[in-house]
C-alpha cells in the first residue's frame, strides 16, 4: 500500500506540471495584453503607456517567455499565488479565510449525499408518481427482458422503434408497447427529452422496469409519461423470464408476472 501511495503521488507531478503548463500556454495565446487588467479604464492618455511599462516591469510581462514560465512555476511550487486584482489582497492569505467553510460545505453535501444517494432514485420516482397521475396507472404488457442498459439516446432507432446498437443484446427487437426490463439506465438530459419525444410520435416503451437508473432519468420518466420502477431487492433481469406478461403497479412498486408464453 505504501509503494502504491508514494506510486500515485510521483505520478501526480507531471499531471499537474502539464495543467499548469496548458494554463500558461492558454493565458499567453489568448488575445490582448495581460498588463491591460491593472490600468484604469479612467487612466489619461498621457500617462498611458507609461503605466503599461511599470505593469510589464513589475510582474515580469517584459521578460522573455521561457523565464515568465520558470517564475510561474517556482512561485506556484512556493504557493505564491500573487495577489488579487480586484482586492489588491494575496490570494493564498483569501483561500485560507475561505478554504474551511469550503470544507466544511463540502463534508456536509458528503454526508447528505451518502445518507439520500441509494435511495434518490426511488425519492424521484415517488415524487413523480405522487404528482403525475398518468405514472401512477396500472400498465400490463409482454416484457422484454436483457440484462443490458437502456439509452434512448445511443441504443435505440426512435424512428422505426426498436434497439439499434448491434453491442445490445436486443438488437434488432421492436421496443413499442412493451415492458423493458433492463439493468441500468444510461443518459442524462438528452435521454430524458428523447423520451418525451418519443412518447409525443406514439414510439415508446410501454413502461421502463429497471435494477437502477439516474435521477436525471427518473425525471424524464415523468416528462415522458412513461411508467417506471426501479430499485429493487434482486436482479429483476434475472427475476422475469424473457416471455413473460408483466403488471406493473408503480404506485405500490411492485412487479407481478401473470403468465409466460410457451416455450
Amino acid at each position: 500500500m505504501r509503494r502504491y501511495i508514494v506510486k500515485r503521488l510521483l505520478l501526480a507531478v507531471p499531471t499537474i506540471l502539464g495543467a499548469v503548463t496548458l494554463v500558461f500556454v492558454a493565458i499567453h495565446l489568448a488575445p490582448g495584453d495581460p498588463a491591460a487588467l491593472f490600468i484604469p479604464p479612467d487612466l489619461p492618455a498621457g500617462e498611458t503607456e507609461e503605466a503599461y511599462a511599470r505593469i510589464r516591469a513589475q510582474y515580469g510581462f517584459d521578460q522573455p517567455l521561457h523565464i515568465q514560465y520558470v517564475r510561474y512555476v517556482t512561485r506556484l511550487a512556493q504557493l505564491d499565488l500573487g495577489q488579487s486584482i480586484r482586492q489588491k489582497t494575496s490570494v493564498g492569505e483569501d483561500l485560507s479565510r475561505r478554504i474551511p467553510n469550503t470544507v466544511q460545505l463540502g463534508l456536509l453535501a458528503l454526508t447528505i449525499s451518502a445518507m439520500l444517494g441509494p435511495n434518490l432514485q426511488n425519492t424521484i420516482l415517488a415524487i413523480g408518481i405522487a404528482f403525475t397521475p398518468y405514472l401512477a396507472r396500472i400498465v400490463r404488457g409482454e416484457a422484454l427482458v436483457a440484462h443490458d442498459g437502456f439509452s434512448a439516446r445511443y441504443d435505440l432507432d426512435r424512428i422505426k422503434g426498436v434497439f439499434s446498437r448491434p453491442a445490445h443484446k436486443l438488437a434488432g427487437q421492436s421496443y413499442v408497447g412493451k415492458v423493458l426490463v433492463l439493468d441500468t439506465a444510461k443518459g442524462g438530459v438528452a435521454t430524458a427529452w428523447m423520451l418525451h419525444e418519443m412518447t409525443s410520435r406514439g414510439v415508446v416503451p410501454l413502461a421502463l422496469v429497471l435494477n437502477s437508473v439516474n435521477p436525471i432519468l427518473a425525471q424524464g420518466a415523468a416528462l415522458g409519461d412513461v411508467p417506471m420502477l426501479a430499485g429493487f431487492d434482486e436482479d429483476i433481469t434475472l427475476a422475469v423470464p424473457k416471455d413473460a406478461e408483466v403488471e406493473i403497479d408503480p404506485s405500490a412498486g411492485t412487479l407481478r408476472i401473470i403468465g409466460v408464453g410457451s416455450p
